[in-house]
């Protein structure tokens, strides 16, 4: 579940760095974003990459970090291809990559207890 956890963070980082590119906004949503949802948007990105690095060098040890940077390039393959066959996809990833992910922490959590 960890793994899971690590992954869905992964897809959301990269597809927040996607979206604050102004190209790829303006493919996604029709209007460039401003300065300041840019800056929101990378926060938040590097929030993600580094709670994923986190929770996986934690949880999994040196393993952590090979599952990371595959985690990484898997993610990073994912928001490329959508951006190159529909860029559409991408807010759609994003959005069933967040639930996905409060139903793993929903998930962890039961299981602690």
């Amino acid at each position: 579940m960890i793994e899971l956890l690590c992954f869905i963070l992964c897809i959301i980082a990269f597809s927040c760095f996607a979206h604050a590119k102004a190209t790829h906004y303006r493919d996604i949503y029709g209007v460039r974003p401003n300065a300041r949802l840019v800056s929101k948007i990378l926060i938040c990105a590097w929030i993600s990459i580094l709670l994923s690095m986190t929770i996986a060098i934690a949880a999994l040890g040196s393993y952590g970090v090979l599952l990371f940077c595959g985690f990484m390039a898997v993610s990073v393959l994912a928001i490329t291809l959508c951006l190159s066959f529909s860029p559409k996809w991408l807010k759609a990833l994003t959005f069933c990559c967040t639930a996905s992910l409060l139903a793993v922490l929903t998930t962890i959590l039961i299981a602690s207890q």
